[in-house]
């Protein structure tokens, strides 16, 4: 779930399948109101807060919070919330609900690796799957030309000359995808928590869908 911040109340801008499969509520039902969607006499006051002080003061934030799906049923939310900023403004949040503690663990220590990608890099990762996810339809050398933006200049320039043997070739050429992202690795190096990062980003804008068959990350 994304929420915008750039007015009160925060409204929700974007929601993926699985927070949609998880409240019960559709994206249209969800669009356009406020995560007061999921609160009932069972939330408490103090968890409340603490996420109104993380919004107002740009912080990342992890807590459990009782939220109620769309059939009234509650449960244990753990919550992590995400800023997400243009350039040096946080614009928006993105908010990760999980019903299952051990899955919450699991997110948060991924959280925890991909933070060695840095906060610079972070940022441009995040843009960089905004920008491809509000495309809608994409193909592999959009996808390609995505990751290069946030690469080393050494390493965006190798990628750049691959996506160009691709293009000589011809778009109906039939690609390895598991070969072609075991090499992608290789050439990213240290580079590669970058790509997870990435893929992690354009999974939560979950707004994009594949032109082609090559899902490669």
């Amino acid at each position: 779930m994304v929420c915008s911040t750039s007015e009160y109340p925060h409204a929700i801008t974007h929601v993926n399948e699985a927070w949609t499969a998880l409240c019960g509520f559709t994206p249209e039902e969800a669009l356009g109101k406020t995560c007061g969607l999921l609160q009932g006499p069972r939330t408490a006051e103090s968890a409340k807060e603490a996420i109104a002080s993380a919004v107002a003061t740009s912080q990342r934030l992890s807590i459990e919070v009782v939220n109620y799906k769309k059939s009234g049923a509650c449960f244990m939310n753990h919550l992590m919330l995400e800023p997400l900023a243009n350039g040096r403004s946080v614009t928006h949040y993105m908010a990760t609900l999980c019903e299952n503690k051990e899955e919450a663990q699991l997110y948060a220590e991924a959280a925890h690796a991909q933070a060695a990608v840095g906060a610079k890099r972070s940022r441009t990762c995040r843009d960089a799957a905004e920008a491809l996810a509000r495309q809608g339809e994409f193909s592999l050398v959009d996808l390609l030309l995505a990751v290069a933006s946030f690469l080393s200049p050494a390493k965006a320039s190798v990628l750049l000359q691959l996506v160009d043997r691709m293009a000589q070739v011809g778009p109906h050429r039939h690609l390895d995808t598991g070969r072609f992202h075991a090499c992608l690795l290789a050439l990213l190096g240290d580079e590669a928590p970058q790509l997870a990062y990435f893929n992690d980003a354009l999974h939560h804008f979950g707004t994009a869908c594949y032109s082609d068959e090559a899902q490669i990350l």
